[in-house]
């Protein structure tokens, strides 16, 4: 058999074995999927290095963007009040150009997993807040999946209501930073693939 051929069909079933055994994003709590897949050590240099350009690149966009995960997970944070008008889920007219940053992530789905948690305070029914913030969650994952032209596929919704606080709710400024949109964005399988063979850019 010739080498090229050989070289496919392995890695076809490199990728076969690999979505066989990964668990369904969907069944997964928000900390799982942040955690997964894990970067093995060969490939973390260069997977690092990979977000922590993509985080500069959001950052020039003028996003709130860091990484976490040591590194490996770039988190991008955006004021509800950048989105939405108060207690709705419908986006406003801004929203557009804000996450149109976001669209060439959703394009390579075996490199980049985007996972969307939206937050609320403290103020109102927790039934209330659990909705509002899936609302939305559904509403930017609609709204990528049109900038985009594409399904989506790589993209999780989460709405965290009140339960994930980044400051105290006792405060007008600290019930404002809760009222946030956290865009996390998860190196996947392709990415780490060719982070081990360094072809990685």
């Amino acid at each position: 058999m010739k080498p090229l051929l050989c070289a496919i069909l392995a890695a076809a079933a490199s990728f076969q074995m690999l979505t066989a055994a990964a668990p369904d994003p969907a069944d997964l709590t928000i900390d799982e999927n942040i955690a997964t897949p894990a970067v093995p050590k060969k490939a973390a240099t260069a997977v690092k290095r990979h977000m922590a350009d993509l985080a500069q690149s959001f950052t020039r966009h003028g996003l709130d963007a860091t990484t976490c995960r040591g590194g490996e997970v770039v988190a991008v944070t955006i004021p509800c009040s950048a989105l939405f008008p108060a207690n709705s889920a419908t986006l406003g007219k801004s929203a557009s150009g804000i996450l149109e940053t976001i669209v060439p992530m959703l394009k390579y789905p075996t490199m980049y997993k985007v996972i969307i948690a939206v937050h609320s305070d403290n103020t109102g029914e927790a039934a209330y807040l659990d909705n509002l913030t899936a609302d939305r969650a559904n509403a930017i994952d609609d709204l990528l999946c049109k900038l985009s032209a594409t399904e989506g596929t790589n993209i999780i919704p989460y709405g965290m209501a009140a339960d994930d606080p980044a400051a105290t709710n006792e405060s007008v400024a600290g019930r404002a930073a809760n009222r946030r949109v956290e865009i996390n964005i998860v190196p996947e399988w392709q990415m780490i693939d060719a982070a081990k063979s360094g072809r990685l850019k």
